[in-house]
């Protein structure tokens, strides 16, 4: 879950980590508070950072589910 009004946190990168080491292969993301972001263009800059970030991790970012809220 990453606040959309915090945009990704060093939380986010531990939550991940803590995946990995249980062994998760997909991930589903929640950005909450999205009614609280104004602009739909910063969320969307969100989303595809988020992209990037599983990426990196090893994810499948590309593919990966995020839901707004």
């Amino acid at each position: 879950m990453i606040d959309a009004t915090e945009g990704i946190t060093s939380e986010t990168q531990t939550e991940i980590n803590s995946m990995i080491q249980e062994g998760v292969d997909e991930i589903e993301i929640l950005l909450k508070n999205t009614n609280e972001v104004e602009d739909d263009d910063l969320i969307e800059l969100l989303e595809k950072e988020v992209r990037e970030l599983l990426t990196s991790n090893g994810f499948d970012g590309d593919h990966a589910t995020i839901n707004r809220a």
